[in-house]
């Protein structure tokens, strides 16, 4: 998608650069002043990574469709089959720069003394090291706390409340005014709970992980925990 790189330094799903998403959206027509509104197929999965991508490099008003097309669908809204013809655009970042929305691998080790907390959104079996999900190694960053990022919504899709979201990460211990870090496998999953925890609680301090597992756990010079 416009919001990963297949292969950054090595790494598989980074953020790409400001220039490449300028690109993007001036190919279709979008304008600094626009209001964007995301939505994909699988509970703003991707819709989240994509705003998250546009509050990095400032982009002053990016919204996600609480549920996903499935619920649009559902509700019965119009839908439509038909590409639109839009008027390229010259695109470029005016807004206010989030780099500290960004969490490089030298913070998250710094976490493991304390610095901060690491939010593990990966599966169960990801985290305990049942799944290596084709790392080299399996297993959680030592101190870790586990949320699956799917526990965000609820059945019918669309994200739970605010009530039930603070209840849901304050018994895993994050509360208001953690400085927490997000991961997954490339940093999709990761940006959900991220929107959930910065921009839905309002909670500052919160920032993903890009490089994610498929960084930390391919790499000889990382801890990494297989205990449950």
């Amino acid at each position: 998608t416009t919001f990963q790189h297949t292969n950054e330094n090595g790494i598989k799903g980074m953020l790409p650069s400001a220039q490449h998403i300028e690109g993007i959206l001036s190919e279709n027509g979008i304008k600094p002043s626009d209001t964007i509104v995301f939505y994909d197929d699988n509970k703003s999965l991707w819709a989240s990574r994509a705003l998250w991508g546009m509050d990095v490099y400032g982009h002053e008003d990016s919204k996600l469709l609480d549920g996903d097309i499935k619920v649009w669908i559902a509700k019965g809204y119009t839908v439509s089959q038909e590409t639109p013809l839009v008027s390229k655009s010259t695109y470029k970042f005016s807004g206010t720069a989030k780099p500290e929305l960004l969490i490089a691998l030298d913070l998250v080790t710094k976490s493991i003394d304390g610095k901060a907390e690491v939010l593990d959104t990966r599966s169960p079996d990801e985290y305990s090291g049942k799944n290596l999900r084709g790392n080299t190694r399996g297993g959680h960053i030592p101190g870790s706390v586990h949320v699956n990022w799917t526990n965000n919504n609820g059945e019918d899709r669309t994200f739970l409340t605010g009530t039930e979201l603070k209840d849901l990460y304050t018994k895993a211990g994050i509360v208001s005014g953690d400085e927490v870090y997000t991961l997954c496998q490339t940093a999709v999953r990761a940006t959900h709970s991220w929107f959930v925890l910065n921009i839905l609680l309002g909670y500052p301090d919160i920032g993903v992980y890009d490089g994610s597992a498929i960084e930390w756990a391919n790499r000889d010079d990382t801890a990494l925990d297989v205990k449950s």
